[in-house]
Protein backbone atom coordinates (compact mmCIF):
# COMPACT_ATOMS: atom_id res chain seq x y z
CA UNK A 1 0.00 0.00 0.00
CA UNK A 2 2.80 2.32 1.15
CA UNK A 3 4.34 1.85 -2.40
CA UNK A 4 1.49 2.85 -4.59
CA UNK A 5 0.66 5.36 -1.98
CA UNK A 6 -3.11 4.08 -1.67
CA UNK A 7 -4.31 3.15 2.04
CA UNK A 8 -4.23 -0.61 3.39
CA UNK A 9 -7.94 -0.88 3.29
CA UNK A 10 -7.87 -0.04 -0.80
CA UNK A 11 -5.11 -3.20 -1.13
CA UNK A 12 -7.04 -5.53 1.03
CA UNK A 13 -10.39 -4.61 -1.25
CA UNK A 14 -8.13 -5.70 -4.52
CA UNK A 15 -7.47 -8.59 -2.89
CA UNK A 16 -10.65 -9.89 -1.88
CA UNK A 17 -11.88 -9.12 -5.28
CA UNK A 18 -10.45 -8.66 -8.68
CA UNK A 19 -6.70 -9.58 -6.90
CA UNK A 20 -4.74 -7.06 -9.58
CA UNK A 21 -2.52 -4.51 -9.48
CA UNK A 22 -2.29 -2.20 -12.76
CA UNK A 23 0.96 0.14 -13.77
CA UNK A 24 -0.19 3.16 -16.01
CA UNK A 25 1.47 6.22 -16.17
CA UNK A 26 1.23 7.36 -12.81
CA UNK A 27 2.12 4.63 -11.03
CA UNK A 28 0.66 1.09 -9.73
CA UNK A 29 -2.83 0.89 -8.65
CA UNK A 30 -5.15 -1.75 -7.35
CA UNK A 31 -7.48 -3.08 -10.13
CA UNK A 32 -11.13 -2.19 -8.87
CA UNK A 33 -13.68 -4.96 -9.63
CA UNK A 34 -15.76 -2.60 -11.53
CA UNK A 35 -12.67 -2.49 -14.16
CA UNK A 36 -13.04 -6.58 -14.42
CA UNK A 37 -15.55 -6.16 -17.31
CA UNK A 38 -13.66 -3.48 -19.33
CA UNK A 39 -10.16 -5.51 -18.86
CA UNK A 40 -11.79 -9.01 -20.00
CA UNK A 41 -13.43 -6.65 -23.30
CA UNK A 42 -10.16 -5.41 -23.73
CA UNK A 43 -8.42 -8.54 -23.40
CA UNK A 44 -10.91 -10.40 -25.67
CA UNK A 45 -10.88 -13.43 -22.56
CA UNK A 46 -14.65 -14.37 -21.20
CA UNK A 47 -15.84 -14.00 -18.12
CA UNK A 48 -15.77 -17.79 -16.95
CA UNK A 49 -12.25 -17.98 -18.35
CA UNK A 50 -11.64 -15.26 -15.95
CA UNK A 51 -13.14 -16.67 -12.85
CA UNK A 52 -11.40 -19.92 -12.99
CA UNK A 53 -8.22 -18.46 -13.49
CA UNK A 54 -8.96 -15.88 -10.79
CA UNK A 55 -10.01 -18.24 -8.08
CA UNK A 56 -7.38 -21.68 -9.48
CA UNK A 57 -4.36 -19.82 -10.26
CA UNK A 58 -3.72 -15.89 -10.10
CA UNK A 59 -0.12 -15.72 -11.52
CA UNK A 60 -1.32 -17.38 -14.43
CA UNK A 61 -4.37 -15.07 -14.71
CA UNK A 62 -1.58 -12.63 -14.45
CA UNK A 63 0.53 -13.47 -17.08
CA UNK A 64 -2.62 -14.72 -19.82
CA UNK A 65 -3.44 -10.78 -19.43
CA UNK A 66 0.09 -9.16 -19.67
CA UNK A 67 0.37 -11.21 -22.94
CA UNK A 68 -3.67 -10.33 -24.27
CA UNK A 69 -2.43 -6.82 -23.53
CA UNK A 70 0.95 -6.60 -25.19
CA UNK A 71 -0.23 -7.71 -28.27
CA UNK A 72 -3.14 -5.33 -27.91
CA UNK A 73 -3.41 -2.42 -30.32
CA UNK A 74 -4.29 1.19 -30.00
CA UNK A 75 -4.16 3.23 -27.22
CA UNK A 76 -6.29 3.12 -23.87
CA UNK A 77 -8.01 5.35 -21.46
CA UNK A 78 -7.69 4.77 -18.18
CA UNK A 79 -10.41 5.53 -15.51
CA UNK A 80 -8.59 6.01 -12.01
CA UNK A 81 -11.04 6.97 -9.24
CA UNK A 82 -10.79 6.49 -5.01
CA UNK A 83 -7.28 4.96 -5.34
CA UNK A 84 -7.82 1.92 -7.56
CA UNK A 85 -8.20 1.57 -11.71
CA UNK A 86 -11.90 1.79 -12.66
CA UNK A 87 -11.85 0.68 -15.86
CA UNK A 88 -9.42 -0.21 -19.22
CA UNK A 89 -11.55 1.64 -22.29
CA UNK A 90 -10.15 2.19 -25.76
CA UNK A 91 -8.51 5.49 -26.67
CA UNK A 92 -11.34 6.75 -28.78
CA UNK A 93 -13.49 6.49 -25.35
CA UNK A 94 -15.86 9.37 -24.44
CA UNK A 95 -18.10 10.17 -21.90
CA UNK A 96 -21.28 12.41 -21.03
CA UNK A 97 -21.80 13.89 -17.89
CA UNK A 98 -24.68 12.93 -15.46
CA UNK A 99 -26.57 16.05 -15.45
CA UNK A 100 -26.26 16.97 -18.90
CA UNK A 101 -27.42 13.44 -19.60
CA UNK A 102 -30.43 13.79 -17.24
CA UNK A 103 -31.28 17.31 -19.16
CA UNK A 104 -31.53 15.42 -23.05
CA UNK A 105 -33.35 12.80 -21.08
CA UNK A 106 -35.89 15.58 -19.51
CA UNK A 107 -36.12 17.28 -22.08
CA UNK A 108 -37.47 14.47 -24.33
CA UNK A 109 -40.16 13.17 -21.91
CA UNK A 110 -40.74 16.59 -21.32
CA UNK A 111 -41.43 17.26 -25.10
CA UNK A 112 -43.45 14.15 -25.75
CA UNK A 113 -44.56 12.80 -22.75
CA UNK A 114 -44.95 15.59 -20.01
CA UNK A 115 -47.01 13.62 -18.03
CA UNK A 116 -44.23 10.87 -17.17
CA UNK A 117 -42.92 11.17 -13.69
CA UNK A 118 -39.25 11.28 -12.54
CA UNK A 119 -38.90 9.19 -10.14
CA UNK A 120 -36.22 7.06 -8.13
CA UNK A 121 -32.04 8.14 -8.52
CA UNK A 122 -28.86 6.86 -7.68
CA UNK A 123 -25.66 8.62 -8.63
CA UNK A 124 -22.18 8.18 -7.60
CA UNK A 125 -18.45 8.08 -8.96
CA UNK A 126 -19.25 5.36 -11.07
CA UNK A 127 -23.02 5.15 -12.04
CA UNK A 128 -26.35 7.26 -12.40
CA UNK A 129 -29.45 5.48 -12.81
CA UNK A 130 -32.62 7.26 -13.11
CA UNK A 131 -36.68 5.67 -12.90
CA UNK A 132 -39.23 7.10 -15.21
CA UNK A 133 -43.03 6.30 -14.39
CA UNK A 134 -44.60 6.29 -17.56
CA UNK A 135 -47.84 4.78 -15.98
CA UNK A 136 -49.94 7.61 -17.55
CA UNK A 137 -49.69 6.44 -20.80
CA UNK A 138 -49.97 2.58 -20.42
CA UNK A 139 -52.19 1.96 -23.62
CA UNK A 140 -49.82 3.94 -25.58
CA UNK A 141 -46.53 2.09 -24.18
CA UNK A 142 -48.51 -1.36 -23.62
CA UNK A 143 -51.84 -1.09 -26.01
CA UNK A 144 -55.48 -0.68 -25.74
CA UNK A 145 -55.97 -3.69 -24.35
CA UNK A 146 -52.94 -5.13 -22.43
CA UNK A 147 -53.06 -8.71 -22.38
CA UNK A 148 -51.52 -11.17 -19.79
CA UNK A 149 -48.52 -10.04 -17.61
CA UNK A 150 -49.46 -6.69 -18.98
CA UNK A 151 -53.05 -6.13 -17.19
CA UNK A 152 -51.41 -6.00 -13.99
CA UNK A 153 -48.27 -3.41 -14.42
CA UNK A 154 -47.41 -0.40 -15.76
CA UNK A 155 -44.77 1.11 -18.02
CA UNK A 156 -41.66 2.66 -16.82
CA UNK A 157 -38.73 3.77 -18.55
CA UNK A 158 -34.80 2.98 -17.02
CA UNK A 159 -31.95 5.34 -17.41
CA UNK A 160 -28.39 3.92 -16.72
CA UNK A 161 -24.98 5.73 -17.47
CA UNK A 162 -21.45 4.54 -16.02
CA UNK A 163 -18.27 5.40 -17.50
CA UNK A 164 -16.53 2.27 -16.35
CA UNK A 165 -19.16 -0.22 -17.79
CA UNK A 166 -18.49 -0.69 -21.41
CA UNK A 167 -21.80 1.27 -22.47
CA UNK A 168 -21.77 4.91 -21.35
CA UNK A 169 -25.60 5.21 -22.06
CA UNK A 170 -28.10 2.10 -21.48
CA UNK A 171 -31.86 3.05 -22.23
CA UNK A 172 -34.20 0.41 -20.84
CA UNK A 173 -37.78 -0.58 -21.57
CA UNK A 174 -39.61 -1.69 -18.28
CA UNK A 175 -42.50 -2.10 -16.36
CA UNK A 176 -43.47 -2.30 -12.35
CA UNK A 177 -45.24 -4.92 -11.10
CA UNK A 178 -46.28 -5.32 -7.71
CA UNK A 179 -44.14 -1.54 -7.21
CA UNK A 180 -41.35 -2.96 -8.53
CA UNK A 181 -39.34 -1.69 -11.97
CA UNK A 182 -38.34 -4.90 -13.62
CA UNK A 183 -36.65 -4.88 -17.31
CA UNK A 184 -37.94 -5.98 -20.53
CA UNK A 185 -36.47 -6.71 -23.64
CA UNK A 186 -35.25 -4.70 -26.40
CA UNK A 187 -32.56 -2.54 -24.16
CA UNK A 188 -30.96 0.08 -26.26
CA UNK A 189 -27.08 0.40 -25.61
CA UNK A 190 -25.02 3.16 -26.74
CA UNK A 191 -20.97 3.18 -26.46
CA UNK A 192 -18.55 4.81 -25.03
CA UNK A 193 -16.73 4.75 -28.46
CA UNK A 194 -17.56 7.93 -30.91
CA UNK A 195 -17.26 11.55 -30.48
CA UNK A 196 -21.51 11.99 -31.19
CA UNK A 197 -22.69 10.63 -28.04
CA UNK A 198 -25.00 13.13 -26.84
CA UNK A 199 -27.09 12.42 -31.02
CA UNK A 200 -26.58 9.41 -30.40
CA UNK A 201 -28.64 9.49 -26.56
CA UNK A 202 -31.09 11.89 -28.10
CA UNK A 203 -31.36 9.33 -31.80
CA UNK A 204 -31.85 6.77 -29.54
CA UNK A 205 -34.58 8.13 -27.11
CA UNK A 206 -36.84 9.38 -30.64
CA UNK A 207 -36.92 4.94 -31.08
CA UNK A 208 -38.33 4.36 -27.01
CA UNK A 209 -42.37 3.67 -28.18
CA UNK A 210 -40.89 1.06 -31.34
CA UNK A 211 -38.44 -0.32 -28.72
CA UNK A 212 -41.27 -1.06 -25.77
CA UNK A 213 -43.68 -1.82 -28.89
CA UNK A 214 -41.49 -4.89 -29.61
CA UNK A 215 -40.51 -5.85 -26.20
CA UNK A 216 -44.22 -6.24 -25.24
CA UNK A 217 -44.43 -8.44 -28.40
CA UNK A 218 -41.21 -10.42 -27.44
CA UNK A 219 -42.99 -10.53 -23.50
CA UNK A 220 -45.94 -12.00 -24.83
CA UNK A 221 -44.28 -14.31 -27.03
CA UNK A 222 -42.97 -15.74 -23.50
CA UNK A 223 -46.49 -17.18 -23.37
CA UNK A 224 -45.95 -19.55 -25.53
CA UNK A 225 -42.59 -21.14 -25.25
CA UNK A 226 -42.90 -23.96 -22.99
CA UNK A 227 -40.10 -25.25 -20.70
CA UNK A 228 -40.54 -29.09 -19.59
CA UNK A 229 -37.78 -28.98 -17.12
CA UNK A 230 -38.35 -25.43 -15.58
CA UNK A 231 -36.81 -25.54 -12.44
CA UNK A 232 -33.28 -26.49 -13.74
CA UNK A 233 -33.92 -23.73 -16.32
CA UNK A 234 -34.23 -21.50 -13.70
CA UNK A 235 -31.51 -22.23 -11.74
CA UNK A 236 -29.04 -21.92 -14.76
CA UNK A 237 -30.39 -18.57 -15.69
CA UNK A 238 -29.87 -17.57 -12.07
CA UNK A 239 -26.27 -18.68 -11.31
CA UNK A 240 -25.32 -17.66 -15.23
CA UNK A 241 -27.22 -14.23 -14.73
CA UNK A 242 -25.16 -13.46 -11.36
CA UNK A 243 -28.27 -13.37 -9.25
CA UNK A 244 -27.09 -13.18 -5.38
CA UNK A 245 -27.55 -16.59 -4.03
CA UNK A 246 -29.47 -16.51 -1.07
CA UNK A 247 -32.16 -14.44 -3.17
CA UNK A 248 -31.65 -16.65 -6.41
CA UNK A 249 -32.03 -19.92 -3.95
CA UNK A 250 -35.62 -18.16 -2.23
CA UNK A 251 -37.08 -17.66 -5.57
CA UNK A 252 -36.15 -21.10 -6.34
CA UNK A 253 -37.59 -22.93 -3.75
CA UNK A 254 -40.82 -21.12 -4.26
CA UNK A 255 -40.74 -21.87 -7.88
CA UNK A 256 -40.26 -25.49 -7.32
CA UNK A 257 -42.75 -25.90 -4.67
CA UNK A 258 -45.60 -24.17 -7.02
CA UNK A 259 -44.78 -25.89 -9.95
CA UNK A 260 -42.85 -29.33 -9.07
CA UNK A 261 -41.88 -30.97 -12.13
CA UNK A 262 -44.55 -30.18 -14.10
CA UNK A 263 -44.31 -28.27 -17.89
CA UNK A 264 -43.75 -24.04 -17.13
CA UNK A 265 -43.71 -21.16 -19.48
CA UNK A 266 -40.89 -18.76 -19.93
CA UNK A 267 -43.47 -15.97 -18.84
CA UNK A 268 -43.40 -18.44 -15.22
CA UNK A 269 -39.58 -18.32 -15.03
CA UNK A 270 -39.52 -14.79 -16.08
CA UNK A 271 -41.65 -14.05 -12.96
CA UNK A 272 -39.28 -16.16 -10.86
CA UNK A 273 -36.56 -14.31 -11.71
CA UNK A 274 -38.26 -11.28 -10.50
CA UNK A 275 -39.12 -12.71 -7.28
CA UNK A 276 -35.31 -13.41 -6.78
CA UNK A 277 -34.95 -9.17 -7.61
CA UNK A 278 -37.72 -8.25 -5.19
CA UNK A 279 -35.77 -10.33 -2.65
CA UNK A 280 -32.94 -8.54 -3.51
CA UNK A 281 -34.35 -4.92 -3.11
CA UNK A 282 -35.65 -5.97 -0.02
CA UNK A 283 -32.17 -7.95 1.45
CA UNK A 284 -29.95 -5.29 0.03
CA UNK A 285 -30.81 -1.71 -0.34
CA UNK A 286 -28.36 0.02 -0.34
CA UNK A 287 -25.97 -1.77 -2.49
CA UNK A 288 -26.79 -0.65 -5.57
CA UNK A 289 -23.95 -2.36 -7.54
CA UNK A 290 -25.81 -5.56 -6.21
CA UNK A 291 -29.65 -4.49 -7.26
CA UNK A 292 -28.39 -2.88 -10.58
CA UNK A 293 -26.56 -6.69 -11.55
CA UNK A 294 -29.85 -8.67 -10.14
CA UNK A 295 -31.25 -6.33 -12.67
CA UNK A 296 -29.27 -6.95 -15.39
CA UNK A 297 -30.52 -10.92 -14.59
CA UNK A 298 -33.76 -10.11 -15.28
CA UNK A 299 -33.23 -8.82 -18.05
CA UNK A 300 -31.04 -11.68 -19.80
CA UNK A 301 -33.78 -14.12 -18.40
CA UNK A 302 -36.31 -12.19 -20.78
CA UNK A 303 -34.07 -12.15 -23.44
CA UNK A 304 -33.04 -16.15 -23.24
Amino acid sequence: AEKMHVSTEAVEDTMAGAGLKLTVSSGTRPVGASAVSSIINRAGLQAAGWKKLRNGNLESLKSVLNMLMDVSSGAVHIKVADEKIRAVHSGKYTAIRADRLLDIVKGYFDREWPNAAFEDGYFSHERMQEVIDLSSYKSEFFGRIPAGIFQFSTPAFVVYSSDVATNAVTLVPSMKLDNVCVPMTKTIKIEHMGEDLEDRVADALETILAYFQGAVADMQALDKVVVNHGTNALKRLLKDGGMPKKCAWEAIEAFEAMYGSNPVTATEIYLAAVDAYSAVLREFPQDKCKILMAADCVARVANA
